[in-house]
């Protein structure tokens, strides 16, 4: 699947809480200045077992019920904010209905999630829904931790969670495509950061040009105008390193590409990448390597 230059809708992730509900406002404050659409969609657990009994019937109502309210807050916020949203429901994991409930349009978009700032061990080996979101993701991911908001003036653009083979000539789509993305937010500053050992011959001619010149020329997906923005690049020995820096740069958004995750769940490294994302001091959007437009060459 291609990625649209300018997201035609938003599918956000709800769920009754404040995560979800900061989610959705920013949705709709995106969705404001790229002129696009936004479904909020409440996911409950498919609950498989004796429908006859009366605490398994309980157990249902209750998800229900929360479906409901999840639904009803979400058109209050709508009509706080006065801006038409369309809702949706649906039974499984979140990850799979919100790329379902994306695939069944034609638009092209991107999915929103919310994220606490708290991850408990029993919450963790229960099953993460962001974990399972940016899993099963065929589609840009926009995560938001509590309190970030999608403004400032720097884009911070990562290719190190790329396998090594990939990088060159392969990645360059990749950059070319979180470049695009970016620059529909007006950024004044490009920041472009990599794994230390990564040899000048394999890096992507976009960061080539960075490391060259300290700018990046591109020509705007939406306006066709010509850009020249200021950039940068950062490389690192170990991931902690970038993240201390993003942490202290506090830019706009991170860009970075998928799979962010290890194949393992309860693993220590997944444990620690979600702790990470929870604690970042502004959005996370993933970019999917299987929605850019070169996906189809492999």
């Amino acid at each position: 699947m291609k990625v649209s230059k300018r997201p035609e809708h938003f599918w956000v992730g709800i769920n009754g809480k404040a995560s979800g509900d900061h989610a959705l406002r920013q949705a709709i404050s995106i969705a404001r200045w790229l002129h696009a659409e936004v479904t909020a969609v409440a996911v409950t657990p498919l609950f498989e077992g004796d429908l006859g009994l009366i605490t398994t019937g309980s157990v249902r109502n209750e998800l229900y019920k929360d479906v409901e309210r999840s639904l009803l807050r979400a058109l209050d916020i709508a009509g706080i904010h006065g801006f038409p949203v369309h809702i949706a429901a649906a039974g499984g994991e979140i990850g799979d209905q919100l790329d379902r409930k994306a695939a069944s349009l034609p638009q092209q978009g991107w999915m929103i999630i919310g994220a606490s700032p708290t991850l408990s061990a029993a919450k963790w080996l229960a099953g993460s829904a962001l974990y399972d979101v940016v899993r099963q993701a065929s589609r840009p991911v926009l995560i938001l931790p509590k309190g970030t908001l999608l403004a400032g003036d720097t884009v911070w653009i990562d290719g190190g969670g790329m396998h090594r083979a990939s990088w060159g000539n392969l990645l360059d789509g990749w950059f070319e495509e979180a470049i695009e993305v970016a620059t529909l937010f007006g950024p004044d500053h490009l920041l472009v950061s990599y794994p230390n050992d990564v040899v000048d011959r394999r890096l992507p001619q976009w960061v080539r040009s960075i490391l060259q010149d300290h700018r990046i020329d591109i020509t705007a997906p939406d306006t066709h105008s010509p850009l020249s923005i200021a950039a940068e690049c950062f490389h690192y020995i170990h991931p902690k390193e970038k993240w201390d820096a993003v942490h202290q740069r506090k830019p706009a958004f991170v860009v970075v590409p998928q799979p962010i995750f290890p194949k393992r769940r309860l693993s220590m490294a997944a444990w620690y990448i979600e702790r990470m994302i929870r604690m970042l001091p502004c959005p996370l959007l993933i970019l999917p390597r299987s929605s850019t437009k070169w996906a189809s060459k492999d």
